[in-house]
């Protein structure tokens, strides 16, 4: 189980893990059965980003401009973390593993104990120089990796590309000390790899995408050329599948591809550098699709979802739709549609979250419409699953829907 997100967050390193009490104090928030007094009137004050004047002890309307859930909650639906505006969750991706579900928001990593309420705080850059973030984060079953952005910076030193064990409290080891690393990915099935972009260390142009052992090591790189960065990144299949702009600084279209997890990049002197590959894209970024040596999977419009991965498939959002294809190879096609959003102008409703469980998956679009799910074999459209809410992050167990909202609130709902 992997995820990856990008913040707007600072930070520089806090060094070590912490389990915090059902209050957490440390950003003024609640977690677990803590929650419940503040929705029954407790001394909380609203969130910062909440529109209006939320009197203490509620929380913003289900629908109100940033997403937010109501008091009393709807049926069915828990409040597992309330930050009380410690920082916002619009950037923040939620991530399913054994009974924690992680979140980070603009500086810092949590795990919430779904069964007791507990908060594990694995990385706090809340109170550290406005110079570093968070860029990144993952998990599999034994650790938490993170990437530091801004590691060596006016006297203070991140941890680059670390990971931190889940059980007990513990100093980051650093797997690579490195400033450029951009969206990353773990595949605890597939050798024990992290995947991960840099910024192309031979100077080529665009980015790389390489390997790291989990344990640390030296990185090969697997793919160049990658010429408008890498927005998403996900593992299945043995393949690494990412999504990037068409050609340079390209504010249109975007692609997925995939390359296979074995795969070695010649060197930039065996004159593959940015070019194109073989999908009919010309050479150099003109018209490009996927770089040479990658196998184009799919084009997109503008607005994406980033991508997600189980044991059969991958998944994106192009716009409205929520689109597959199977890892086995074979064209994409479109599970389900988010339903045009309302009012004096109507406006396509951008597809948010995904998260692939069991027999459906479940996902979201913006402009406070629904978490909903569709069936993985397709042609059945959608059902609801949790109404009248922007889902900005979501992710599954076999047992419950787990959703952020803007103002650093995470929920639990039904599947």
């Amino acid at each position: 189980v992997a995820a990856a997100f990008s913040v707007i967050g600072c930070s520089s390193p806090s060094s070590s893990a912490q389990a915090s009490s059902p209050q957490d104090t440390d950003s003024g928030g609640c977690v677990g059965s803590a929650c419940a007094a503040v929705l029954d009137g407790g001394t909380a004050t609203p969130d910062a980003g909440e529109a209006g004047t939320t009197p203490a002890g509620t929380l913003a309307p289900l629908c109100s401009g940033n997403g937010g859930v109501g008091s009393p909650l709807p049926s069915g639906i828990s409040l597992l973390y309330d930050g009380q505006g410690a920082a916002s969750t619009y950037g923040a991706t939620l991530v399913a593993s054994g009974t924690e579900v992680f979140f980070g928001d603009q500086a810092v990593v949590r795990g919430i104990d779904v069964n007791d309420g507990s908060v594990t705080t694995y990385i706090d850059h809340s109170a550290d120089s406005a110079d570093f973030e968070v860029v990144a984060f993952a998990v599999d079953d034994q650790s938490v990796y993170f990437n530091d952005y801004g590691t060596s910076f006016g006297g203070m030193t991140g941890y680059g590309l670390a990971r931190m064990p889940r059980a007990g409290a513990a100093t980051p080891t650093t797997l690579l000390a490195d400033t450029a690393i951009g969206n990353f990915t773990v595949a605890q099935g597939d050798g024990g790899f992290i995947y991960f972009e840099e910024t192309d260390p031979t100077g080529d142009a665009g980015s790389a995408i390489e390997r790291i052992p989990t344990t640390g090591g030296t990185p090969t790189v697997i793919l160049r050329g990658v010429l408008g960065g890498v927005r998403s990144i996900a593992v299945g299949g043995g393949y690494v599948y990412f999504m990037s702009t068409i050609g340079v600084g390209s504010y249109s279209n975007l692609y997925v591809a995939r390359v296979s997890t074995s795969a070695q990049a010649p060197g930039v002197d065996a004159g593959v550098g940015s070019d194109a590959g073989t999908d009919g894209g010309d050479a150099d970024g003109g018209a490009s699709v996927a770089p040479q040596g990658s196998e184009l999977v799919a084009t997109t419009g503008l607005e994406t979802a980033g991508l997600a991965i189980d044991a059969t498939n991958v998944y994106w959002g192009d716009e409205d739709k929520l689109m597959t294809a199977t890892l086995a190879g074979g064209a994409p096609s479109m599970l389900a549609q988010a339903d045009p959003i309302g009012g004096q102008l109507v406006m396509t409703a951008v597809i948010q979250g995904i998260a692939p469980a069991g027999n459906f998956v479940y996902w979201s679009s913006y402009g406070c419409q629904a978490l909903r799910k569709s069936p993985i074999a397709g042609n059945a459209g959608a059902t609801t699953v949790v109404p009248n809410v922007s889902a900005f992050s979501v992710a599954a167990t076999a047992t419950h829907t787990y959703f952020t909202v803007g103002t650093e609130q995470v929920l639990s709902g039904p599947l």
